[in-house]
């Protein structure tokens, strides 16, 4: 028997919609435009261009004061219950969670202003899970969306969840198959030993000098297998989607990395473009590959332990001498990586994370004299990962990465935190016109 526990959505906004104050609340949006001075940075959902497009005009009178649309950003993950591991089935649920945009920030990620729909067994796979996102979907996001509550209609502005539940939820194939993304048709390369996980250069500018095999940039010369040619892949959309799930319907196998109808299919508004990249995992398995090609073997406790053999070196200089990069590597059998750090950079960079002095409020990432350059454990929460890459790495390097590595670390992390509209100090907002929380209407003295 399966059971999926049901919390009506309809019923929990009516509730909510009755309460004079909670309506103010939802109308945050107002005062966000009034403060808003500068429309070149995108400082919260409501700037967008997807939220103009799809959610349309703050409220339908002259005096801005009626609420006509709530939005809902969707995320499912699976947790742990209390009575885990005493049931035969499992006892792990996939929570469906809304928060509410038109909350403030402060308040709208708070689990005491998000709304759980809906508790599924984690043990469902395809088809056995899907039958329950098809039955809201007919039953509830579409009929609010087509007709509200209260007068109130109600949008699903996307959802957001890891790479093992995005791909569950879209119906794709893993990100490990030839086609791995979700938003693109890019694909990875052939290599000596089966699949090779790059090729991001195609993103670039076709003509761009960072295409070719080698070029030079601040004096500091980068190598790669081979030029990139290919064309900047083609996103995916609706249309193309529908055709590529109908392909692979039809021919009963994958086409170019969908497997079928997403589960999602049954939830009238909801389109490709809403199905967003959770950038904290993503953050979160790009520190955890850098770590572990700038640590090696010098560690050998967590994740760190399938690197303390000399069989991946091996493995790369075989590589690098198929390709003919870094002859010095390759052309000594005891040369380590040009990209690896050496024992006593590691130890110096597990000694700056232990002299440093942490806030009372965060998880230190260092303890019993050890930090996350030796004992990964030390780092045991994606928000940890995605903090000591974009926070940590930049300045614990200086000194001990080559310059390559580090100068591209130095850009690529920049790069991250301009786009997340991540800076310093207060100064630095100022000067590029954020306005980090409306409730101090002092920034702009």
């Amino acid at each position: 028997m399966q059971l999926c526990w049901y919390f009506p959505l309809t019923e929990q906004l009516k509730a909510l919609l009755e309460l004079g104050n909670y309506r103010e609340l939802l109308m945050y949006e107002r005062q966000h435009r009034r403060a808003r001075t500068d429309d070149t940075f995108m400082c919260d959902v409501y700037d967008s261009p997807r939220w103009q497009t799809l959610v349309g005009p703050l409220c339908n009178d002259a005096r801005g004061r009626s609420l006509a649309r709530i939005v809902l950003h969707m995320c499912v993950d699976g947790v742990e219950t209390f009575s885990h591991g005493r049931l035969p089935s499992g006892s792990t649920v996939k929570p469906i969670q809304f928060f509410v945009c038109n909350l403030a920030p402060w308040l709208r990620y708070k689990q005491a202003y998000m709304l759980v729909h809906a508790l599924i067994p984690a043990h469902l796979k395809g088809n056995a899970a899907k039958k329950y996102y098809d039955w809201l979907g007919r039953h509830e996001i579409s009929p609010l969306r087509r007709v509200g509550v209260d007068g109130v209609r109600v949008f699903v502005y996307g959802n957001t969840l890891d790479t093992p539940g995005r791909r569950e939820l879209l119906n794709m194939q893993t990100v490990t198959a030839f086609y791995p993304c979700p938003h693109c048709l890019h694909s990875w390369e052939p290599g000596l030993r089966g699949q090779a996980y790059c090729g991001y250069r195609r993103f670039l500018p076709i003509g761009s000098p960072w295409r070719n095999s080698r070029f030079t940039y601040m004096g500091l010369t980068y190598q790669y297998k081979d030029d990139e040619t290919r064309e900047p892949p083609l996103l995916r959309d609706d249309a193309n989607v529908a055709r590529m799930i109908q392909r692979a319907r039809t021919t009963g196998t994958p086409f170019l990395g969908h497997k079928g109808d997403h589960f999602l299919c049954e939830w009238e508004g909801v389109d490709w473009d809403g199905h967003f990249c959770d950038c904290m995992h993503d953050i979160k398995l790009l520190c955890e590959m850098t770590l572990k090609c700038l640590v090696g073997p010098h560690s050998s406790n967590g994740m760190y332990k399938s690197w303390t053999t000399k069989r991946k070196d091996a493995q790369h200089r075989r590589d690098c001498r198929a390709y003919q990069i870094f002859a010095e590597f390759y052309s000594d059998a005891e040369s380590p990586p040009p990209w690896r750090l050496s024992a006593a950079e590691v130890n110096m960079c597990d000694r700056r994370v232990n002299s440093i002095w942490w806030p009372h409020h965060i998880d230190v990432p260092c303890y019993g004299g050890h930090s996350f350059w030796t004992h990964s454990d030390r780092m045991w929460k994606a928000k940890h990962k995605r903090y000591i890459f974009l926070c940590i790495l930049p300045t614990c390097l200086y000194g001990c990465a080559v310059p390559e590595v580090h100068t591209a670390l130095l850009m690529l992390i920049s790069g991250l935190r301009r786009l997340f509209g991540e800076v310093i100090c207060l100064a630095e907002a100022r000067q590029r016109h954020f306005v980090p929380g409306l409730v101090c209407s002092n920034l702009h003295n």
